[in-house]
């Protein structure tokens, strides 16, 4: 008998109770693979039904389950413990939005909560040494339904204001406040904004860096003050002309010395050229201070203590962004079809510092999320970059540098 599977394609993916006619393996990552084995049930994302169709016995809400009791406002949480998950697709900066609410939940249960918190192995590194998690730790892999009775309440999380593309958005941490049903207006701003912490690995490993940089470069970055820029995003409607970066580069490595951070694993955008020809000219680059580019497979935790010992991070709406926010490092962000104010919005700092020509376009913020709206767009067809991000000025994002220099001192420090 075929199997009906619900909501293949639905624009808003949802948890559900799959079985299995047979086993088989999952490729959720490169680094990554689930072993599915009849008959346990399993949690699943309905958006990841399409890829395991060939193989499913059965598929009910998660909602019919009697172990699936959801968080909600008014539960007492004390002494007790929730799982949490946020749609495992979703970015680094996705999973810190999280880290808000739940620093909000231990200080409201005086830390007298335990949180388990599942993710991909690939990004949720980001929340290792996380004091709000239980074991200062997330965990990984699929989960069997029937260890859900294991924990008193569950809170997954599959998307919120990312479907949406209406202009009068929720803030990313309302919404979440939101989605467990209390009012956000009741939560001190500093619950609104992100949460990291560095061990003394993490530091170990950046002073083992600086200690190759001054042997390669000649320049001891735990004395000497840098930028970074982060200038990828996997979206295209988030992605700036890489010939701006290139000009920026220039400016700020007459300053200091720059490190250019990234990845090139998957296919990035292209704008007004490729990703790795940006990389090219950035590597052949002539400059006053060093510009070292560590465009790779750096690890996450690395790309995280460079960040926290930064200058000033220069960046997108991106992951990277956050992970400064996470640390109170400076960061410029440059902004496209989002209003920064549904992300940092509660964070003055950091929306000083955000850069948005929304008078570039009319429909600014579109929220667009699949793909150019054509239709609004100034280009139409021919659109290849957001027009607020195609017309941004390499002097609006020098004012906000201006602004870093003239107002912070130096982070920076060695480890003993």
């Amino acid at each position: 008998m075929e199997t009906t599977i619900p909501s293949l394609e639905s624009r808003f993916p949802t948890a559900v109770i799959v079985t299995f006619r047979k086993s088989f393996h999952m490729v959720v990552t490169d680094e990554e693979v689930w072993q599915f084995v009849p008959p346990y049930r399993y949690l699943f994302m309905s958006d990841y039904l399409s890829v395991a169709k060939d193989y499913i016995d059965k598929v009910s809400p998660l909602s019919t389950c009697a172990y699936y009791r959801p968080l909600t406002a008014g539960v007492n949480l004390v002494n007790r413990s929730i799982y949490v998950e946020r749609h495992r697709d979703r970015g680094i900066g996705d999973i810190l939005f999280m880290t808000g609410v739940l620093d909000y939940l231990k200080f409201m249960t005086a830390g007298a909560l335990d949180i388990y918190f599942y993710s991909l192995s690939d990004r949720g590194t980001v929340l290792f040494n996380h004091p709000a998690l239980k074991g200062k730790t997330p965990y990984y892999g699929p989960v069997i339904v029937d260890s859900l009775n294991s924990f008193d309440y569950h809170w997954i999380v599959p998307c919120l204001t990312e479907v949406s593309e209406e202009r009068d958005q929720f803030n990313v941490y309302d919404a979440l406040y939101t989605s467990i049903g209390l009012d956000p207006r009741q939560v001190d701003p500093k619950f609104k904004r992100p949460s990291a912490e560095l061990d003394y690995q993490d530091h170990a490993n950046l002073d083992s860096l600086f200690h190759f940089t001054y042997s390669d470069r000649g320049v001891d970055l735990r004395k000497t003050p840098y930028y970074v820029i982060a200038p990828f995003c996997y979206s295209a409607l988030r992605t700036m002309p890489y010939s701006l970066w290139v000009r920026l580069l220039k400016e700020l490595s007459d300053q200091r010395p720059v490190i250019v951070l990234g990845t090139l694993k998957a296919r990035m955008p292209v704008s007004d050229m490729t990703a790795q020809d940006f990389v090219n000219v950035a590597m052949g680059m002539k400059t006053k201070n060093p510009v070292i580019c560590l465009v790779g497979d750096i690890p996450l935790r690395l790309t995280m203590s460079i960040i926290f010992r930064a200058r000033c991070l220069i960046t997108l709406d991106s992951g990277l962004l956050y992970v400064a926010e996470a640390f109170r490092t400076p960061a410029i962000s440059i902004w496209g079809p989002v209003h920064p104010g549904v992300r940092l919005g509660y964070d003055k700092e950091y929306m000083d510092l955000a850069v948005w020509n929304f008078k570039a376009c009319s429909y600014a913020p579109c929220y667009a999320y699949s793909g150019f709206p054509t239709a609004k767009c100034p280009r139409h067809e021919l659109q290849r970059v957001c027009e607020v991000l195609n017309t941004t000025d390499l002097s609006d994002i020098l004012a906000k540098l201006d602004m870093v220099e003239k107002s912070r001192p130096s982070k920076v420090t060695a480890v003993k």
